[in-house]
């Protein structure tokens, strides 16, 4: 019903001002009772942990993934002769929209593409650059070729 603790609540308290009283039948949970209300927020709180306890799981599985070399990420949308034909394109002056139109990759991405090649080629840039995070050093590489 809700992501965390906080969602349910503005969810309740968005029911109660409409006058709308939410009654969990199986597990006899009313929340027009304070009783009701406590056990609705107790299982929001247990469903929260659960999921952050979850997170964290994977997270550390993907960083073991990493460290082990079998995580690697999306493939490029873009072949190496793409990715320079891209550039050229946009040093001519054409937009990153109509870019994208043609490519077939969002804005976002191509703009992406465009720092982290520029920042990654042009060596009297300050790196201080934050690179998109599906522009990792090995794509970077691929890019710069």
């Amino acid at each position: 019903m809700a992501r965390s603790t906080l969602d349910l609540s503005q969810i309740v308290s968005d029911l109660d001002k409409r006058h709308i009283k939410f009654v969990v039948i199986d597990q006899q949970m009313d929340t027009r009772t304070p009783a009701g209300k406590l056990m609705l927020n107790m299982l929001g709180v247990i469903a929260q942990f659960e999921n952050e306890i979850r997170k964290e799981r994977q997270m550390e599985g993907i960083k073991r993934a990493v460290l082990a070399g079998k995580f690697k990420g999306r493939k490029p949308k873009l072949s190496k002769e793409q990715v320079i034909e891209l550039k050229k394109r946009c040093k001519l002056g054409f937009s990153q929209r109509k870019l994208a139109k043609e490519f077939g990759l969002s804005q976002s991405s191509v703009c992406s593409i465009l720092k982290a090649v520029s920042v990654h080629l042009n060596t009297n840039k300050n790196r201080s650059h934050r690179l998109h995070s599906k522009y990792t050093k090995n794509s970077l590489q691929f890019y710069s070729q």
